[in-house]
C-alpha cells in the first residue's frame, strides 16, 4: 500500500513540475518566411519611374549631341584631306588612282571611329540607367527589410514571374513599402551621392 502511495506521490510531483515547465516556456516568435516586393510598382507609386526615365532621356540627348559634333569633326577632316588632294597636281593616272584609294581608306577609318563612338555612347547610356536603378534599389532595401521584419519575414525577393510562381497576398509588401517611403521614412541619397552620380554621367 505504501508502495502505491509513493508511486502516486511521485507521479503527482512529476505532473506538477511538467505543468510548471510548460507554463514558463513561451512560444517562439515566428521567424523566417519570404516577403515579395514589386519594385516597378513601388517606383510607379512614388513617381520615380518618370524621374529615372527623364534622367535617362537627358543623358541620351547629351550623348546624341556629342555624337553629332564628333560626326561633324570627322566629316571636316575628310573634306580637308579631299581638298588637299584636289589642289595637288596629278601628273599620271596612277597617282589619281592612288589618291582615290587613300581617300576611300580615310573614309572607312573615319566611319569606324564614328561607329566606335556610337557603341561607346550606348554603353555609357546603359551604365547610367543601371546606376539609377541600383541607386533606387539601395533606397528601397532598408525599408523593405524593416517592413518584412515587422511581419515576421526574414527574406525579401523581388516579384519576378520566372522566379516567384505563386505567393499569398499577405507577404506582398509592395504597398507598405511605397507608403512608408512616401512618408519620408526612407533614407534619401545624400547631396554628395547625387552629385557624384551626375558627375559620373557627365564624364561619360
Amino acid at each position: 500500500m505504501f508502495g502505491r502511495a509513493n508511486t502516486l506521490f511521485v507521479s503527482l510531483v512529476v505532473a506538477f513540475l511538467v505543468g510548471c515547465d510548460r507554463q514558463d516556456v513561451k512560444p517562439a516568435a515566428s521567424t523566417g518566411g519570404v516577403a515579395v516586393i514589386d519594385l516597378d510598382a513601388v517606383a510607379a507609386k512614388l513617381g520615380r519611374d518618370l524621374q529615372m526615365s527623364n534622367a535617362a532621356k537627358q543623358q541620351a540627348d547629351l550623348l546624341n549631341e556629342q555624337l553629332q559634333q564628333y560626326q561633324v569633326t570627322l566629316r571636316g577632316q575628310y573634306d580637308q584631306k579631299k581638298n588637299e588632294f584636289g589642289a595637288a597636281r596629278l601628273e599620271t593616272q596612277e597617282k589619281l588612282q592612288k589618291q582615290q584609294a587613300e581617300l576611300q581608306l580615310i573614309d572607312r577609318q573615319l566611319g569606324t571611329q564614328l561607329n566606335q563612338a556610337r557603341a561607346k555612347a550606348q554603353q555609357n547610356l546603359n551604365a547610367s540607367k543601371l546606376r539609377l536603378i541600383q541607386q533606387f534599389r539601395e533606397e528601397v532595401k532598408p525599408v523593405a527589410q524593416s517592413v518584412a521584419t515587422e511581419l515576421g519575414l526574414s527574406t525579401v525577393v523581388t516579384k519576378n514571374d520566372s522566379v516567384v510562381f505563386a505567393y499569398a497576398s499577405a507577404v506582398d509588401i509592395t504597398d507598405r513599402v511605397a507608403e512608408r517611403m512616401r512618408g519620408g521614412i526612407a533614407s534619401q541619397p545624400s547631396a554628395e551621392t547625387a552629385h557624384r552620380t551626375s558627375a559620373g554621367m557627365e564624364q561619360r
